[in-house]
């Protein structure tokens, strides 16, 4: 199944009624002149939302008939809305759980897109400097057991570089995300006892 795929960044669209309205409007163009018969909602994936805003004009243009509005509200939203049916499209970072594709098996998963994730960092004194962090050092840092700027398992990967002894601060997201999905599953492919851990 398209959601056991474990390509490293691959985002999903949920959303059954999407794929009868896209093939509808492709048979029943309506006139330019004509309103809007069909109206759909795209929640979801912030990720995601400004491709839609691209996507989602050229398309309207092409297919008249058919309104769509896009919120970028966050994968978790998106996945929820759909579900919920408030949403005709949620869009996701992150694949549904296989309970929730049990429970409502005429959502689909549609792969629309692969993007990359970047870690950013500031570090004090260390300006144009590009560090080298392994997936072990970020889930050590992440999981609270590296601390510090200096930490021995960061200087091994940064030879010749002064590592400054700075507390460093992890930021990261609270909410329903398909970012936070794709970071934990890094950690978790690169460091088992991240999942274990966390």
């Amino acid at each position: 199944m398209l959601h056991r795929l474990k390509e490293e960044v691959t985002r999903s669209v949920k959303g059954a009624v999407i794929l009868s309205a896209l093939g509808l409007s492709a048979l029943y163009a309506l006139p330019a002149s004509a309103a809007p018969t069909i109206s759909l909602l795209e929640t979801g994936s912030t990720l995601l939302y400004p491709l839609f805003n691209l996507w989602v004009p050229v398309y309207t243009k092409m297919n008249p008939g058919i309104q769509i509005t896009t919120q970028g509200t966050g994968s978790g939203t998106g996945i929820a809305e759909a579900i919920s049916g408030v949403a005709q499209i949620g869009a996701s970072d992150a694949y549904m759980s296989d309970a929730q594709i049990k429970q409502h098996p005429n959502i689909l998963n549609i792969p629309l897109a692969i993007s990359i994730q970047m870690i950013n960092y500031n570090v004090p004194g260390l300006n144009n400097v590009h560090l080298k962090l392994s997936g072990p050092v970020l889930a050590g840092i992440y999981s609270g057991k590296i601390t510090n700027w200096d930490d021995v398992a960061i200087a091994k990967l940064n030879p010749g570089i002064k590592l400054p002894k700075h507390k460093i601060i992890p930021v990261h997201r609270t909410d329903g995300s398909g970012d936070t999905f794709i970071f934990t599953t890094y950690l978790s492919d690169t460091t088992p006892a991240w999942s274990n851990s966390v």
